[in-house]
């Protein structure tokens, strides 16, 4: 079945169950899309354009109020910048590589395909598993 006939399929069945759709926002056979600040492309999910957006348009430092400021937040963004990274979709046939770093304190390990992530992982020791050795 080509994908036309597939997506007429689609649009009967949906108008038959009491669903419209907006043929300005419908988009069709587009190569990325961006859709609730994520831009989709094939086998990637990366942060759209507007959620990047603050980001580079920050004004200039001009003070040490405000570097301290920008540092705190880039901290506090740099603790959740995993979640939002590009992820790569697992292709089974591409061997894993898993990458691992261990501190006093924590231990974190991702896994990769050709050198991108597709999950990652990270845990904070207990005070008792500190004195573990490696």
């Amino acid at each position: 079945m080509t994908t036309i006939k597939t997506l007429e399929k689609f649009e009967i069945a949906a108008k038959s169950e009491g669903f419209t759709m907006n043929e300005d926002k419908c988009v069709y056979s587009a190569a990325t899309l961006d859709f609730l600040g994520y831009r989709i492309s094939h086998n990637t999910l990366s942060p759209g354009p507007e959620r990047l957006a603050p980001l580079l348009n920050l004004p200039t430092i001009t003070d040490a109020k405000s570097l301290k400021r920008i540092v705190e937040k880039a901290f506090e963004s740099l603790k959740v910048e995993p979640a939002n990274a590009a992820i790569q979709v697992i292709d089974e046939n591409i061997p894993f590589t898993v990458e691992t770093d261990a501190l006093d304190f924590a231990i974190s390990a991702t896994l990769n395909q050709e050198g991108r992530p597709v999950a990652f992982h990270s845990f904070t020791l207990q005070s008792s598993e500190q004195y573990y050795s490696l």
